[in-house]
């Protein structure tokens, strides 16, 4: 479904690689250890992605992820998102962290799945491509 791009893997977990945590966590009130991209999604009004990322270990991000996406998941996730598009307008406006987190979801927000790392042990090497 995806182009073929060189994938960074990052993990919604850990604080510090991903952006300054502590203006999210302080403007939203959260505890260390929430998973970021799930708390984001919820605030989007995505709820069925951030049940996928509450779930998930790992996600995967590409520079300039936007363009690796194919055209008809673009049209999906805008027939599916459509009430959702102000909502994430409105956040990227009123702080540079929410378009961080964007960079690091523009795959899961067109389809890539999210990395269950319970699943990733329990494949046959030959099927994992990561």
């Amino acid at each position: 479904a995806f182009t073929k791009r060189k994938c960074n893997k990052f993990s919604y977990y850990i604080c510090k690689p991903i952006i300054k945590y502590g203006i999210y966590f302080d403007r939203h009130s959260l505890s260390i250890g929430t998973n970021i991209a799930a708390h984001f999604f919820q605030l989007c009004g995505l709820v069925e992605l951030a049940e996928q990322a509450m779930k998930a270990d790992l996600g995967v991000f590409s520079y300039g992820g936007i363009f690796a996406v194919r055209n008809n998941n673009i049209a999906s996730f805008l027939d599916t998102a459509k009430s959702c598009l102000n909502k994430m307008e409105e956040l990227t406006r009123t702080g540079n962290n929410y378009g961080y987190i964007f960079e690091r979801c523009w795959l899961h927000l067109f389809g890539e799945p999210f990395i269950d790392l319970n699943k990733i042990r329990l494949a046959p090497r030959s099927v994992i491509n990561y």
